[in-house]
């Protein structure tokens, strides 16, 4: 049926179809999701943790006397936006459920929620901030901030206005303002900021002074519990937090600011979904810290390998296992290497060795 088919990336299971020159979109099952009668069809790309592209929808093009046309249509084949607008962007937000668009028509710009129109095509630019999870706008070169729901929060009539972590920033006149995500003014030193961490209980907090940027540690009331100091603050797990001082040597504190690694190694770093701390000094020798910052092992020239359930620590003369938590694993014979599955067609797993993994056949 049709004179071309290939995957739509960086969707799955969806594909670019094309007949008479024209374009479309079917699924797995051959189902017509967008007809083919469209110049161009691409991904709007929009990505879920959970789902992964599944809910991406489709944005359709046709070339007119007045240039290109765009119009939006969902993932499951449903007509959101006619084929009228000069261009089409949706906004990327965690939830999966949510479709918000930014349409722009005659080079003025309107919000979207699906089909129905929350701020109308009178802005020369509409940008999600992801920060605060609102809308800035610029009108007439004044620029002013807007709710998903298309409330006014600040009128747009500000000269400045940009977000720095939990908050945004506008500048009137001559007058600076700070703002939190609902619009309420923020006392604090215009030249600060204030960032969330992977932890509900801290943020960390910056200020700028003589073009230095110093970091700090706060409560999540948003209370000091360690002044800004730091050439650079990162959160790493239950109260630590790796830290940089004014001569770039790295080390690990906690919230309260008491030094438990010294401020001496040129790298830090959690491993990926462990809480197990690698540091790595000038000499290139690698120190390993459990959960509870014992040291546990110390190597040259480390390999890394990561398991499920486990790591390993290896170089050419020393191979050591440690659990997730960083504790050493003395006996690994209930270990399992994982990634590898039972059976590959006729083909059975046999496992002679933690690291020797052969398929057999049956």
């Amino acid at each position: 049926i049709y004179d071309s088919l290939e995957n739509l990336q960086p969707t799955e299971g969806k594909f670019l179809v094309s007949q008479n020159n024209k374009y479309g979109v079917i699924d797995l099952n051959g189902n017509k999701l967008v007809d083919t009668k469209y110049d161009q069809c691409y991904s709007d790309e929009f990505y879920s943790k959970d789902q992964g592209y599944i809910k991406s929808g489709f944005i359709i093009i046709n070339k007119t006397d007045d240039g290109y046309k765009y119009g939006y249509i969902s993932y499951n084949g449903k007509k959101i936006l006619d084929i009228k607008y000069n261009d089409i962007e949706r906004i990327q937000l965690i939830d999966d459920n949510k479709l918000y668009l930014i349409a722009s028509n005659n080079g003025k710009y309107g919000f979207y929620n699906k089909s129905k129109k929350i701020l109308d095509n009178d802005y020369q630019e509409i940008i999600y901030d992801d920060n605060v999870n609102l809308l800035m706008l610029q009108k007439n070169k004044k620029y002013g901030v807007a709710s998903l729901d298309g409330k006014i929060l600040v009128d747009v009539n500000c000269d400045e206005i940009s977000s720095r972590g939990i908050y945004f920033y506008t500048t009137n006149s001559g007058t600076n303002k700070v703002y939190d995500s609902n619009a309420n003014i923020i006392d604090i030193n215009f030249n600060s900021s204030v960032y969330n961490t992977q932890s509900d209980d801290y943020k960390i907090s910056t200020i700028l002074n003589n073009n230095i940027t110093y970091y700090g540690i706060l409560d999540k009331n948003g209370n000091k519990l360690v002044e800004d100091k730091y050439r650079y603050l990162e959160y790493l797990y239950k109260n630590y937090f790796t830290a940089i001082d004014d001569e770039g040597k790295i080390g690990i504190i906690n919230s309260n600011g008491k030094t438990i690694l010294d401020m001496k190694y040129s790298s830090i770093q959690k491993i990926k979904e462990k809480n197990i701390i690698q540091t790595i000094d000038d000499n290139g020798v690698s120190e390993f810290y459990s959960e509870t910052m014992d040291k546990v092992l110390e190597l040259e020239k480390p390999n890394i390998s990561i398991q499920d359930d486990y790591v390993i620590i290896s170089n050419e003369t020393n191979k050591t296992y440690l659990d997730n938590q960083g504790n050493i694993i003395n006996d690994i014979s209930d270990l399992k290497k994982e990634n590898y599955p039972d059976q590959i067609k006729d083909f059975k797993k046999e496992i002679f060795t933690l690291e020797d993994i052969y398929y057999v056949k049956e």
